[in-house]
């Protein structure tokens, strides 16, 4: 039972180092540098400040279905990523000013 325990708190300890470097990453020179590379900035980009200030604002979500079933901005719709079809937003009037977004940037600059 010991080494259950003590295998467990191995896998705790190396999950909660990796998450530490993950978001130190986030900041860091080499990811922003993947950044401009991956993307190609041809579309308005907003920050979540300005988006905040925004009303009656159509949140587009372009992650993968599970990763909206676990989160996303309330009244978000859904339109998915590899399954994306326009077909799915044809409830949105062609006059909202919508925001899509996604995780990093790549999906939702796809889609948009």
């Amino acid at each position: 039972m010991k080494m259950k325990n003590f295998i467990i708190m191995i896998i705790v300890a190396s999950s909660i180092s990796y998450a530490t470097r993950a978001q130190k990453k986030v900041g860091s020179l080499s990811f922003n540098s993947v950044l401009k590379v991956m993307l190609k900035h041809d579309v308005k980009e907003v920050t979540i400040q300005e988006a905040a200030i925004k009303r009656h604002i159509v949140f587009i979500d372009a992650r993968e279905k599970k990763e909206f079933d676990v989160s996303h901005i309330r009244n978000a719709i859904y339109a998915g990523y590899k399954d994306f079809n326009l077909a799915m937003l044809n409830a949105v009037s062609k006059q909202s000013e919508v925001i899509v977004y996604c995780s990093i940037g790549k999906r939702s600059e796809d889609i948009t």
